[in-house]
């Protein structure tokens, strides 16, 4: 279960799989990743590839660029491994 969130500042550069409550990215993250609650991508941000979210706000100028899942809520409690994301 994740503990807690997750934040990319602006000149963060992730290439990896992430696991958190709430993740924030106002740099960027090149991989996977699984959002028991929220994925913000923030104006400066950029997203690409797959993620398991419960809800997801990008704001303008943000990037997305993958494919996702949205959790039903009781898969919420219990997210799939980040192989299978």
């Amino acid at each position: 279960m994740a503990c807690g969130d997750v934040i990319i500042g602006e000149k963060g550069h992730v290439e990896s799989s992430i696991k958190g409550r709430n993740i924030i990215i106002a740099g960027s993250i090149n991989g996977s990743l699984i959002s028991t609650e929220k994925l913000h991508i923030q104006s400066t941000g950029k997203f690409s590839g797959s993620a398991q979210i419960n809800s997801i706000v990008i704001d303008e100028g943000g990037s997305y660029q993958g494919e996702s899942k949205m959790n039903k809520a009781e898969e919420a409690k219990e997210p799939e491994s980040l192989n299978e994301a």
